[in-house]
Formats: structure tokens, C-alpha cells, sequence
């Protein structure tokens, strides 16, 4: 995300665990992302977009019994989209509890969805 101090880094599955732990002990880093997908929002009819992808996914961080999660919608730059990070993170998060069977929390999670729009 230009401006915004991000590092995207893309690594194969097998090295990720490995880069991860690295980057973990680098004096800086305050966080750590696995993106899952990409889709690109259109002016109209991005629920039906991000339904058909969180549909799709597979977060066997959610498949745990007795998990907690968050979704966080976040918005970079102005507003293209026709939805919100506020709805759109309340949709993704009504579909991965459906999907997944896991426990919405929005302030004691164990895991936090990042929804970028």
C-alpha cells in the first residue's frame, strides 16, 4: 500500500512458517499478515464479490473448536467501492462464522480477519 509503511512480501507455503519467524525478531515489525485472497471491488455489487470469495476460502485458523474472531475492515485512500470497511467487515464476518462455525468477538479474539478495501 503506497504511503502507508507496508512491506508486502510473497513466499511459497513451504518457506512461509520460516519468514515469518524471522521478520518476528526484526527490531520494527509490529505485525505480520497472511493474505488469503485478492479480488478487486467493483463500483457496484461488491457484496455479491466478496461473498462468492470468503465463500471460497479456506481458513483452517477459524476451523479450530471453540475459536474467536474478529473482522477488521480498513480502508486505504478514498472510497471506490460501493461498500463500506465497516459493512464490509461486518459481512465478512457474518460469512466466516456461518462457514466456519467459529465465534464472533469483536474485543477478546483469538484470531483478527484484516479485510483491505
Amino acid at each position: 500500500f503506497p504511503g502507508s509503511g507496508s512491506l508486502v512480501l510473497a513466499v511459497a507455503r513451504e518457506t512461509a512458517s520460516v519468514v515469518l519467524e524471522v521478520l518476528g525478531r526484526v527490531g520494527g515489525v509490529i505485525s505480520l499478515e497472511r493474505i488469503v485472497a485478492v479480488a478487486w471491488l467493483p463500483t457496484h455489487g461488491s457484496n455479491i464479490i466478496i461473498s462468492r470469495l470468503v465463500d471460497s476460502l479456506v481458513l483452517p485458523e477459524l476451523s479450530v473448536k471453540a475459536i474467536s474472531f474478529r473482522a477488521t475492515g480498513r480502508r486505504h485512500g478514498e472510497r471506490k467501492a460501493d461498500i463500506g470497511s465497516v459493512e464490509c467487515a461486518q459481512l465478512v464476518g457474518d460469512l466466516l462464522a456461518k462457514t466456519h462455525g467459529a465465534t464472533v468477538s469483536l474485543k477478546s479474539y483469538d484470531v483478527e480477519v484484516l479485510v483491505d478495501i
